[in-house]
C-alpha cells in the first residue's frame, strides 16, 4: 500500500475514534462516612470511574454552583388552609434568600400541582414569580399525587443543563406502586436530573439543634422508595427545610466523564482513590445508578 495513503488512513481512523467520544455531566454527592460532612476539595484525579472492567476518564470536577433548582413543596399533610398558608409563607421566606444568579423555580402539590412559569435568577423576579403559585397553593388539598408532580417538575426544565436539580420538600406520604417508581427512575435517568430531599417538618423538638440539620431520626417516617429514587439520581435525604436549602440543592460535584458517543445508559461504578488508606473508611458517594448517555453536541474534537 502507498505510504502516503496508509498515513492518511491512520490519521482518519485516529480522528474517527476520537470523534466517537464525548463527555457527559454527572452530579455526585460525596460525604465522609464517619462525620457525615461533605467532602471538599476533590479533584478529577481523585475519582476512579468504570463500566464493568473498562475504566472511564474523569476529565474535570467542579463543585456544583448556581445550578438550576426547582423547589417542589408537598402541602398535602396540612389540615387546613391556614396551615398551608403558614407552610407556604415559611417556604417563601427561605426561597427568597436564593443566591444571586441561581435560577430557581417553585412548585407546590397535593392532589394537584401549581408551578411558577420557568426559572428566575434575581431576587426581584423570583419574588414576583412566587406570588401566583403561592396564592393558588393555599387551596390545594387531597391525597398527594407525587408521581405527576415530579413529572410536571421535570418538564419545566425543558432541555437539560448540567446540574439540574429538583429539591423535593416532603415527608413522603402516600402510596405509589412499584411500577410507578420504576417509571419515574427511568424518566429522571433520561433527563439526567437529580432529586434532592428535605423534610418539611422535624419529627423532634426544634429546640434540639441537630433536629434542623439531620433527618436520620425521622428517616423511618419517609417512604423508603422515595429515598431510593433520590439515591438512584445522585441525590440524598439531607435533613429538614431551613435557611441552608440552597446549599443542599447545590451540594456535591459536577463530573465530566468521557465515554463512547454511541454508549447507552449503563450501570457504572465510581470511587475516590486511596481515601480508605488515608482515613480508614470509604467515603459515601451518591451518583446516578446509570451513566447518562452523552450528547452529540459535546463531541470531542481530534485535537482535544
Amino acid at each position: 500500500m502507498n505510504i502516503r495513503l496508509l498515513c492518511s488512513l491512520l490519521v482518519f481512523l485516529s480522528s474517527y475514534a476520537t470523534a466517537q467520544q464525548c463527555t457527559t455531566s454527572v452530579l455526585v454527592n460525596a460525604f465522609d462516612a464517619k462525620t457525615k460532612t461533605s467532602l471538599r476539595g476533590l479533584r478529577a484525579s481523585d475519582f476512579a470511574a468504570s463500566v464493568g472492567r473498562n475504566s472511564l476518564n474523569v476529565d474535570s470536577v467542579h463543585p456544583v454552583f448556581r445550578n438550576r433548582v426547582l423547589v417542589l413543596l408537598d402541602v398535602s399533610n396540612q389540615p387546613d388552609g391556614a396551615s398551608r398558608a403558614a407552610l407556604l409563607q415559611n417556604a417563601t421566606d427561605y426561597i427568597n434568600e436564593a443566591p444571586q444568579e441561581m435560577p430557581v423555580a417553585f412548585g407546590a402539590f397535593a392532589q394537584h400541582a401549581v408551578f411558577t412559569h420557568g426559572f428566575a435568577s434575581d431576587p426581584e423576579s423570583l419574588t414576583s414569580a412566587l406570588q401566583v403559585p403561592m396564592q393558588r397553593a393555599i387551596s390545594l388539598s387531597g391525597n398527594p399525587d407525587l408521581v405527576n408532580a415530579l413529572r410536571q417538575a421535570l418538564a419545566i426544565f425543558g432541555q437539560h443543563r448540567p446540574g439540574d436539580t429538583i429539591l423535593l420538600i416532603s415527608n413522603g406520604d402516600g402510596h405509589i406502586r412499584r411500577a410507578q417508581w420504576n417509571s419515574l427512575a427511568r424518566e429522571f435517568s433520561q433527563r439526567n436530573t437529580r432529586l434532592q430531599l428535605l423534610m418539611n417538618a422535624p419529627a423532634v423538638s426544634v429546640t434540639d439543634s441537630q433536629s434542623l440539620f439531620s433527618a436520620f431520626a425521622a428517616a423511618d417516617h419517609i417512604n423508603p422508595r422515595l429515598i431510593k429514587l433520590a439515591n438512584r439520581t445522585g441525590g440524598v435525604l439531607m435533613g429538614f427545610l431551613n435557611s441552608e436549602w440552597y446549599n443542599v440543592a447545590a451540594s456535591g460535584y459536577l463530573l465530566e466523564v468521557r465515554e463512547s458517543q454511541n454508549a447507552k445508559f449503563k450501570n457504572w461504578h465510581l470511587r475516590v482513590r486511596n481515601y480508605d488508606e488515608e482515613f480508614g473508611v470509604e467515603p459515601v458517594l451518591f451518583y446516578p445508578q446509570q451513566l447518562p448517555a452523552c450528547s452529540a453536541s459535546l463531541l470531542a474534537s481530534a485535537g482535544q
